[in-house]
């Protein structure tokens, strides 16, 4: 693997706005195919707050799917438009992703 990707967080800098975030690189290397432990080594990041971004990814996403319009995903998550957006552009992407399959598959039900 090459140089660590070093993303800076809020945490860093801070007059870092809400719109600036790196949570679109992190899971663009997700959805790329990369491991947990290298996307944390990358970005000095945690499994937690990977899962978190892949969670949150995931809601837009199904969302989108069930025809909610941009402002209706907005209202539903609390998400920026900008952030939503990156996150379609990410889904288009990476729509022959396995780890975007992975994502969007249903569990299924346990039989008693």
């Amino acid at each position: 693997m090459g140089q660590p990707l070093i993303l800076p967080s809020r945490g860093w800098r801070h007059e870092m706005g809400r719109g600036q975030t790196h949570k679109t690189q992190i899971l663009d290397l997700y959805l790329s195919g990369y491991q947990f432990s290298d996307i944390e080594r990358r970005t000095h990041h945690s499994e937690t707050a990977i899962k978190r971004y892949i969670q949150d990814f995931a809601r837009v996403v199904l969302l989108h799917k069930k025809a909610f319009s941009i402002d209706q995903i907005r209202i539903s998550t609390g998400f920026s438009h900008r952030l939503i957006g990156e996150y379609l552009k990410l889904l288009k992407q990476h729509s022959q992703s396995t780890q975007l399959k992975r994502i969007l598959q249903t569990p299924k039900k346990k039989r008693s």
